[in-house]
């Protein structure tokens, strides 16, 4: 090949990646904004927790076929140095997607965590006031049944002064009457 056809499947090969990147830009905005328009935080979080093995896995093997077709239409044969060089970009791209989305999904739990705590200081809060509350009710019966207990036991004591009552007496043997 001479200058000129190199020089002209450098530029279709370039216009092939700017055509992918368009094409992969397109799907990412049009992915955002369906997720805007009708999802909950819900949604949003499951949405990354099944895209990122897809997307790791499709950013490796386009980068790899990229690898490929560049070796095929640069005729040059690519040394396992510029593969290493490869995969270590492309990886530490797909490691920074991915602590990114980490990141999101940590945030998400710790608001999580927080709204459960919340839940549970409230689900305790009541609890304890339904325990006060039922407390004091049997506070108030307790109170209302020694004085009708005191009630009684005065009554009792009157009519013993009067001698309008008799008691009974009980020993082990012996059953008296006073």
């Amino acid at each position: 090949m001479n200058k000129k056809g190199i020089i002209k499947v450098k530029n279709i090969l370039i216009g092939i990646l700017i055509l992918i990147i368009v094409c992969e830009s397109i799907s990412i905005l049009w992915l955002t904004r369906n997720l805007k328009k009708n999802s909950s935080i819900d949604e949003t979080i499951q949405f990354f927790r099944d895209l990122w093995g897809k997307f790791v896995f499709y950013v490796l093997a386009t980068s790899i076929i990229g690898l490929f077709l560049g070796s095929i239409f640069f005729e040059k044969i690519i040394g396992l140095n510029e593969i290493n060089t490869w995969v270590g970009i492309v990886l530490g791209l797909v490691a920074l997607v991915i602590g990114i989305i980490s990141l999101f999904l940590s945030f998400y739990n710790v608001d999580q965590a927080n709204k459960t705590q919340e839940k549970t200081v409230e689900i305790i809060q009541q609890f304890q006031d339904n325990m006060m509350d039922r407390i004091h009710n049997l506070q108030k019966d307790v109170e209302h049944k020694i004085e009708e207990n005191a009630a009684q036991t005065n009554e009792l004591i009157k009519y013993q002064s009067m001698g309008k009552t008799s008691i009974k007496q009980e020993t082990e043997n012996d059953t008296e009457w006073k």
